[in-house]
C-alpha cells in the first residue's frame, strides 16, 4: 500500500473530503423558500402567430397569451397594448411567462388604466442553450425577426408601438442583450430589457467556442438608450451564481431579488419566473415607466431608470410620480394633539380607532446624545407620517408648527418577517445645520383600523457605528461585539472593512439577553454599497439562527473604501448580545459554490501528469507504472502550477492580450474571484478527485463488466433487431475486430454528431478494459500460482556440486548450462507477456479517462441533436465534430494493435509533450473549458502517432541474446 500512497496523496484525499464537505454546505445552504405563488384566474390560452420565419426554421414559434373573454381577440390578431416578448432560457418554456402576464392582465383590469400590455411568448425548442452555444445564432435571428413581426402586427392602430419589451430569462436574457448591441446606436426598437437570472457576463460553463465567440460580441455601450435591468434571486440560485448575472454598462441596474423592496426572498432558477413578489414588483414598475399622455414606454431612459431604481432598491412608500413633490413643504393642517415625549428612547402606542390625530414631537438639540435618529414605524398606513418643522406657535402649555417639511421621502419600507414596518435615520445635527428654522422632528399618526407603534431612538453615532475586526478565517470561537445593547435601542451599525472576497462566510448572532414580551422581531441586514445585493434576516422568538454573512461578488477595488455594513435593526423592548464567528463549513460551501466548474480543467490537468510519469516509466524501465503510482510520482504541484503562474503573468501583460487570448486567471482576477492559494488548492483537490476516480474504475472494471456486457447486448439487440444471442455473437466479433467499431465511430462523426460517437466510444473502451483487465488478472494470479509452485519444486542445488566432481565431463557441463540458458529464457519470455498485460492495462486506463473526460464536454451536443433528431439527422454546427472524428481515428490503432510497444522511441519526449499541454489547459482551459477539447484530443493524438510513427529502440543484439537486460543509460548512449 505504501507504494502508491504517500503524504502527499494522503494530503490531497484530505483536501478532496473537505471539498466534498463544502459541495454538501452547497447543496444543503438554502432558505425556506416564501415565494408566494401565482395563480391564473381563467384558464390560459397560446395563440400560435403566424411568421414567414416559420419556414426557415420550423423548430421555433411565436405564442400570444390570453385568457377568458380576451381571447377571441387574440385569435383575431387584435392587439391594442404594449408589446413585450418573452425569450425563455436554457430548456426553457414559452408556457414560463404565464405568471408576468397573468399578473399584468389583471392589473390593468383591476387597476382601470388606459393601457395594458401584450404579452407575446416564444417557444425556442427548449433547447439546450446555456450548454450549447451552436444555437445561439439562431435563437437571436429568429428573436429579431419575431420583433418586427409582432410590430407588424400593430399597423393600422390610431397609435402604433414603436419599440417592443423584451423580457427574457436565463440564457433568454443574454439573447436579448446580443440582439440589442446588434442594433444601430440610434435605434429605439427595444427601450426596455428585463432580465431574470441571465449570465451576463459569461456562463457558468463554457463548454464550446460558440458560446465563447457570442460573448466576445456583447458590446452594451453601443447602446446607451436602452435599459437594462438584471434582477438575480441570490443564493438559492445554484445554477447561475449571482457574480455573473451583472450587466457590465455603468448605466444597467443590477438587483438580488432579497434586496427588492416588498419581496425580499431569495428564489431559485426558476422560482424567480413566478415568485408572486418579485413579478409584482416588476409590473408596477413596467407600469409606472407608461408616459400617460402616449400611452407608450416613456422615451427618457432617465426617467425609467429612476422608477426601476424607485421600485427595486430603495422604496418610500411614495408613488413614484409624486417625489417632486417633496421638495416643497407640506400641506396640513395642524388640528390635532401634540405631545412631546421626555427620554431619548421611548415607544408609541396608538390603538386602533382613535378619533383625532396625534403629533409626536423629537426635539432638535446641539448635543452628541442627540447627533441621530431612528424609527421604526409599524403599521403605519398613512405614506405621509415624518416631518420637521419649527415650534414656534403656543398653544396651551406647548408650541406647536404651522409648516411642516416633508421627510418621509427620507424613510423606506424596510424588511419585515410580520407586520408592515416603516424604517427612518436621520443625522439631526445635518438636519440643523441645513436650516437653522428647525426644531423638531414630528410624526403625525392618523387613525386606522390597526393598532400603530412607533419605536423611537435618539442616539450618538458614535456608540452605534462600530468597526469589527473579523476574526481568523480559521477560528471557531465567537467574537463578542456587543456585549449587551441600551435597553431601548433601536438602531445599531457594524462596519466590516475586512469582509471583501467570496470565499469568506462567518455568522453573525444576536442573542436575547432579556426581553419584556415574549413576542419579539428584530432584523440584521448585511449592505453592500458597491452593488444592489443587501441580505437580510429576522431574528424572532421562534428564528433565533444567526445570520450568514457573505458576499455574492468580492468587493472591486474602486469601493475599496466602501465597506460591507450590518444594519441591525433591534426589538426595543429587548437587550441583545451581538456577537460573530467563522464559518468553516461555509467557506468551504463558498469553495463548492464559485469554483467546482475550475475543477474539471485541473483534474484533466493531473490526469495528463499521471500520463506524462507511465510514459517516463515505459521510456526508462519497459514498464508502464501503476496507475496510483503515477498519480503519486507525476501529479506532484511545484513545477506545473510554478510553470502555469509565471506564464499565466507574463501573458497578462498588455502587448501579448492584445495578440494572444487572455489567460483564464486573468479574466478571474479581473471577476474578482481568484486569490493567492486558490489554484494549489483546486490543483490538489484535483489529485485526490483522480486518486479516487482510479479506484472507481477498479472497482467498476470488476463489478460492472456483466451489467455493461448486458446493455451493449439489449442495445444492439434493439438498434440493430437482433436476439440477444445474435448480440452475443456480434459483440464477440466486435471484441476480436474492433476496427470495425472505430469506422462505426467515425460515420456517426460524419453523419450524426461527434459526440454521439463519443459516448458510444466510451462505453466500448470500457469494455476492452474489462478485457485487459481478466487477462491481466489471469496472468498474474498465474504468476504467483507458479512462484509457490517453484518453491515446493525445488531441489537442492547438487547440480554445481556434481559438475565440480573430479569424474564429470567438460561436454556434459556445457549441456547443462544450455538447458539452464533454454530455461531462462521461458521464464523471460514468461515475464514480459505478463509485463504486456501489465503495461496495456494500465496505459489504456489512462487514456481512457482523457477519453471520458472529452465525452463528458460533449454531452449537451448530442443531448442537442437527440432533441432536434426530427427536424435534422445531422447537429450543424456541430461543437464536438472536431474531438468526436480525431478519437474515432485515433481508436483505430489504440483498440486493434498491442499497445503499448515498450520498443519505441522518444517516450520521455512524449511525455514532456503531455506535460506542456496540461500547463496549458491550467493557463487557458478553467474557465473556456471548450479549450479542454482540443487539449486532451492532441494529448490522445500525439501518443497514438508516437505508437505508430515512432522508430524502435537500437538495442545491443549480444546483451539481448545472452538475456541480460540493457540499462537505460546504455540506451540513451546508443540512441544518441
Amino acid at each position: 500500500m505504501s507504494s502508491i500512497i504517500n503524504g502527499f496523496i494522503i494530503f490531497s484525499l484530505f483536501i478532496t473530503i473537505a471539498y466534498f464537505v463544502g459541495l454538501l454546505v452547497f447543496i444543503n445552504d438554502h432558505e425556506e423558500n416564501k415565494c408566494e405563488m401565482t395563480y391564473m384566474f381563467e384558464f390560459p390560452q397560446f395563440v400560435r402567430i403566424p411568421h414567414e420565419f416559420d419556414e426557415v426554421y420550423p423548430k421555433y414559434g411565436i405564442y400570444a397569451y390570453s385568457e377568458g373573454r380576451w381571447t377571441e381577440k387574440t385569435r383575431n390578431m387584435y392587439f391594442t397594448g404594449i408589446p413585450v416578448l418573452f425569450i425563455p432560457g436554457n430548456a426553457g418554456s414559452h408556457r414560463q411567462a404565464r405568471s408576468m402576464a397573468t399578473i399584468a392582465l389583471r392589473k390593468a383590469v383591476n387597476s382601470r388604466t388606459p393601457f395594458h400590455f401584450d404579452h407575446f411568448l416564444l417557444d425556442l425548442n427548449e433547447e439546450l442553450s446555456g450548454l450549447n452555444g451552436a444555437v445561439l445564432a439562431d435563437q437571436v435571428a429568429y428573436v429579431n425577426s419575431s420583433i418586427h413581426r409582432i410590430l407588424e402586427l400593430y399597423k393600422g392602430r390610431k397609435k402604433p408601438p414603436r419599440s417592443v419589451i423584451l423580457f427574457g430569462h436565463s440564457m433568454g436574457g443574454v439573447i436579448a442583450q446580443r440582439l440589442v448591441t446588434s442594433l444601430p446606436e440610434d435605434s429605439d426598437l427595444v427601450q426596455v430589457v428585463l432580465t431574470l437570472a441571465s449570465p451576463h457576463k459569461r456562463t457558468p460553463l463554457m463548454l464550446d467556442s460558440y458560446t465563447y465567440e457570442f460573448y466576445k460580441q456583447l458590446e452594451i455601450n453601443r447602446t446607451p438608450n436602452t435599459t437594462f435591468v438584471s434582477v438575480t434571486g441570490g443564493y438559492a440560485d445554484f445554477l447561475v451564481p449571482t457574480f455573473l448575472t451583472g450587466v457590465p454598462h455603468k448605466d444597467a441596474l443590477n438587483v438580488v431579488t432579497t434586496q427588492v423592496p416588498l419581496s425580499w426572498v431569495v428564489s431559485d432558477h426558476l422560482c424567480i419566473l413566478w415568485c408572486k413578489q418579485t413579478i409584482m414588483v416588476l409590473n408596477r414598475a413596467l407600469f409606472d415607466i407608461v408616459d400617460p399622455k402616449t400611452k407608450q414606454i416613456s422615451m427618457d431612459p432617465q426617467f425609467r431608470m429612476s422608477i426601476f431604481r424607485h421600485h427595486l432598491v430603495r422604496h418610500n412608500g411614495i408613488h413614484s410620480h409624486l417625489h417632486d413633490n417633496y421638495a416643497l413643504k407640506a400641506n396640513i393642517r395642524n388640528d390635532g394633539e401634540w405631545i412631546e415625549p421626555f427620554g431619548r428612547q421611548f415607544t408609541i402606542v396608538e390603538p386602533c380607532c382613535s378619533f383625532v390625530p396625534r403629533f409626536y414631537m423629537v426635539r432638535l438639540l446641539d448635543q452628541p446624545q442627540h447627533e441621530a435618529l431612528a424609527v421604526v414605524a409599524v403599521n403605519m398606513e398613512t405614506v405621509d407620517w415624518v416631518y420637521a418643522c419649527g415650534a414656534h406657535i403656543p398653544n396651551n402649555n406647548i408650541r406647536v408648527c404651522d409648516e411642516f417639511h416633508h421627510l418621509t421621502h427620507l424613510s423606506e419600507i424596510s424588511p419585515s418577517a410580520f407586520h408592515k414596518r416603516r424604517t427612518l435615520r436621520i443625522n439631526l445635527h445635518e438636519l440643523m445645520r441645513n436650516n437653522s428654522d428647525l426644531t423638531h422632528v414630528v410624526f403625525r399618526v392618523i387613525p386606522a383600523e390597526s393598532q400603530t407603534i412607533l419605536n423611537v431612538d435618539v442616539y450618538n453615532v458614535g456608540e452605534r457605528k462600530l468597526t469589527v475586526n473579523l476574526p481568523n478565517m480559521l477560528s471557531v470561537k465567537r467574537q463578542t461585539v456587543v456585549e449587551e445593547t441600551p435597553e431601548g435601542a433601536v438602531h445599531f451599525e457594524l462596519v466590516l472593512p475586512q469582509l471583501y472576497h467570496v470565499m469568506q462566510s462567518y455568522e453573525l448572532f444576536v442573542d436575547v439577553v432579556h426581553c419584556i414580551s415574549k413576542y419579539r422581531h428584530a432584523t440584521a441586514s448585511l449592505i453592500v454599497p458597491w452593488a444592489h445585493q443587501a441580505q437580510h434576516k429576522y431574528f424572532t422568538d421562534t428564528d433565533t439562527e444567526p445570520l450568514v454573512v457573505r458576499l455574492y461578488d468580492s468587493r472591486p477595488q474602486w469601493a475599496s473604501d466602501q465597506p460591507a455594513v450590518i444594519q441591525l435593526t433591534l426589538d426595543s423592548k429587548c437587550r441583545y448580545k451581538i456577537s460573530i464567528r467563522s464559518s468553516i463549513p461555509g467557506i468551504l460551501g463558498q469553495m463548492a459554490r464559485f469554483y467546482t466548474p475550475l475543477l474539471i480543467v485541473n483534474v484533466a490537468a493531473v490526469i495528463l501528469m499521471t500520463l506524462n510519469s507511465q510514459l517516463k516509466s515505459l521510456g526508462k524501465e519497459r514498464d508502464c507504472s501503476l496507475f496510483f503510482v503515477a498519480i503519486k510520482e507525476g501529479a506532484k504541484p511545484y513545477y506545473i502550477l510554478t510553470s502555469v503562474k509565471l506564464i499565466s503573468r507574463f501573458l497578462s501583460i498588455k502587448p501579448f492580450v492584445n495578440y494572444f487570448p487572455a489567460p483564464d486567471w486573468l479574466i478571474m482576477s479581473q471577476e474578482g474571484t481568484d486569490f493567492f492559494l486558490l489554484p494549489l488548492l483546486l490543483y490538489i483537490c484535483s489529485v485526490g478527485i483522480v486518486w479516487l476516480l482510479g479506484i472507481m474504475l477498479s472497482v467498476s472494471l470488476v463489478v460492472c463488466e456483466t451489467t455493461v456486457h448486458k446493455f451493449a447486448l439489449k442495445f444492439l439487440a434493439r438498434t440493430v433487431s437482433f436476439t440477444v444471442t445474435w448480440s452475443d455473437y456480434v459483440m464477440s466479433a466486435l471484441h476480436k475486430l474492433p476496427v470495425i467499431v472505430a469506422a462505426a465511430l467515425v460515420c456517426l462523426s460524419l453523419t450524426t454528431t461527434g459526440s454521439l460517437a463519443l459516448c458510444i466510444g466510451t462505453v466500448f473502451y470500457f469494455m476492452r478494459l474489462t478485457q485487459l483487465s481478466q487477462d491481466y488478472v489471469e496472468q498474474l494470479v498465474w504468476y504467483y500460482v507458479k512462484k509457490i509452485g517453484q518453491k515446493f519444486k525445488r531441489k537442492p542445488k547438487q547440480d554445481d556440486k556434481k559438475r565440480d566432481e573430479p569424474g564429470t565431463s567438460k561436454d556434459e557441463n556445457e549441456q547443462e548450462t544450455e538447458v539452464d540458458r533454454k530455461k531462462d529464457n521461458s521464464n523471460n519470455n514468461n515475464n514480459n507477456t505478463e509485463s504486456s498485460a501489465h503495461n496495456a492495462m494500465f496505459f489504456h486506463a489512462t487514456l481512457f479517462l482523457l477519453w471520458s473526460l472529452v465525452t463528458i464536454i460533449n454531452v449537451p451536443s448530442v443531448l442537442t441533436w437527440a432533441h432536434n433528431f426530427k427536424y435534422s439527422t445531422v447537429l450543424q454546427p456541430d461543437p464536438s465534430f472536431f474531438p468526436g472524428l480525431v478519437l474515432s481515428l485515433c481508436a483505430f490503432p489504440l483498440w486493434q494493435l498491442d499497445l503499448p510497444n515498450v520498443e519505441r522511441r522518444g517516450y520521455i519526449e512524449i511525455g514532456q509533450v503531455v506535460s506542456v499541454l496540461a500547463v496549458t489547459s491550467l493557463i487557458y482551459a478553467p474557465i473556456s473549458i471548450f479549450r479542454l477539447n482540443y487539449t486532451l484530443s492532441i494529448a490522445i493524438v500525439v501518443v497514438t502517432l508516437h505508437q505508430l510513427l515512432a522508430p524502435n529502440r537500437d538495442l545491443d543484439v549480444a546483451n539481448e541474446r545472452s538475456g541480460q537486460p540493457i540499462s537505460y543509460e546504455t540506451i540513451k548512449a546508443k540512441w544518441e
